[in-house]
């Protein structure tokens, strides 16, 4: 069974799994009561180890391509650095279990093809860490169409709709172009990694 996916604050996760309704799916079968479906979701929370929990309530976030390799690139810019640190820190962050990576089959494709051998190990060892890859469906496809028709790279609407997929909350790119357009994309947040840590730093 899959952890809840609902990361608010204790009070509201109450708060949401009493008022909600059951949901059509098989995740949480009611129970025949007329609280068996709190009770149930309570009950299956309970069976989970607290690991699970708290990978259930951390923070998903996907990186693109260009976000991986920021560390690489000329560090001559001062804002190129400050990127690059912050990506650092966000790297630290997926290290000490405070944010779960996500993956996906468009990075393994766009990092086989990059011509440094170094990059191309250093990034794929990030897959190893991910809690989940995204792998092409036709939904995903079309999604990505969708971010397409919004002006986005067909790669880059790939990456997104892939992050999609998997529920993320956050996408990270170092991109301006697809900074540029993430108002236009309500379903997830698009951010700098400065930008991300800034928010993180605040909360």
């Amino acid at each position: 069974m899959q952890p809840p996916r609902i990361r608010l604050n204790l009070a509201l996760q109450v708060t949401a799994l009493v008022h909600s309704k059951p949901p059509s799916g098989s995740d949480y079968p009611a129970t025949g009561k007329k609280t068996g479906y709190a009770s149930g979701l309570f009950r299956d929370c309970a069976a989970l180890s607290i690991p699970a929990m708290l990978h259930a309530m951390r923070t998903r976030i996907y990186l693109d391509n260009c976000c991986f390799n920021r560390p690489f690139d000329d560090q001559d810019s001062l804002i190129v650095r400050l990127e690059t640190e912050a990506k650092l820190h966000v790297q630290q962050m997926v290290k000490e279990g405070k944010l779960s990576l996500c993956w996906s089959y468009i990075l393994d494709v766009e990092n086989a093809a990059n011509p440094f051998e170094q990059r191309r190990v250093e990034i794929q060892r990030w897959a190893i860490l991910s809690v989940e890859c995204a792998e092409e469906t036709p939904a995903i496809l079309a999604v990505s169409c969708d971010a397409v028709s919004k002006g986005l790279k067909p790669l880059d609407a790939l990456h997104l709709a892939c992050a999609q997929a998997m529920k993320c909350d956050m996408f990270l790119t170092v991109d301006k172009g697809i900074l540029r357009k993430a108002g236009a994309f309500d379903e997830i947040r698009i951010l700098s990694p400065i930008d991300f840590v800034m928010d993180k730093e605040g909360e």
